[in-house]
């Protein structure tokens, strides 16, 4: 394992009174594993580097098609996969989360279990601040508006946790158009799922 290289602001003992102070102190000593290197090769397959070797928040595009690609994080339900990708975005110079209250080049949207493919979209669109949309709009026009939204407001990485959530069964369910939209997504902007075992669809859609 590697440990991550310190900084002289957190070196000292942190204020016990300071929440920030002591969370930074804590994430300074974190030690780096096999799943924060691979994650980060992935980033490197899909996010631009710079002339410094540093990951930019800025997609790769196919030359020839200007798609982009994506990838998987798979592990067990309790494995800290979320953990673990919030943490290696919230290192990266220049990498921001957008929120509905602040500006950001990266967008995090959480995939509830009892979730569809028109809800993942609602909700995608919620996420970047854009107001209700009506009951009757298709799946397919939800998907095709958060694309313009993720491109007007300048969204470099889409992740998308607990997308195995999408594959269960059930009402108002559909497997094929939830891998057609994610694919969809995949050649538009970088996208980072993280899901459980036996989701190998996914893995494959991107």
């Amino acid at each position: 394992m590697l440990l991550k290289e310190r900084t002289s602001s957190a070196s000292a003992s942190p204020d016990l009174t300071d929440l920030p102070s002591r969370l930074a102190w804590l994430d300074d000593r974190y030690l780096r594993n096999a799943r924060d290197e691979a994650f980060e090769e992935g980033l490197r397959e899909i996010i631009k580097i710079d002339a410094d070797g540093k990951i930019i928040p800025e997609p790769v595009r196919d030359p020839l098609t200007g798609e982009t690609k994506g990838f998987a994080v798979i592990g067990n339900s309790g494995d800290g996969k979320s953990a673990m990708i919030r943490r290696n975005l919230a290192r990266l110079e220049g990498f921001r989360e957008r929120t509905p209250q602040s500006d950001g080049n990266y967008l995090a949207v959480n995939v509830p279990p009892e979730a569809t493919i028109k809800s993942l979209a609602t909700d995608i669109l919620a996420k970047t601040g854009y107001g209700k949309v009506a009951s009757s709009a298709k799946a397919h026009e939800l998907w095709k508006m958060v694309r313009h939204r993720l491109i007007f407001c300048g969204i470099s990485l889409l992740w998308i946790d607990e997308a195995h959530h999408l594959l269960r069964g059930g009402a108002g369910r559909d497997l094929a158009g939830a891998l057609q939209a994610l694919k969809n997504s995949c050649r538009k902007k970088a996208v980072s799922l993280s899901l459980c075992p036996g989701s190998r669809s996914f893995v494959n859609c991107c």
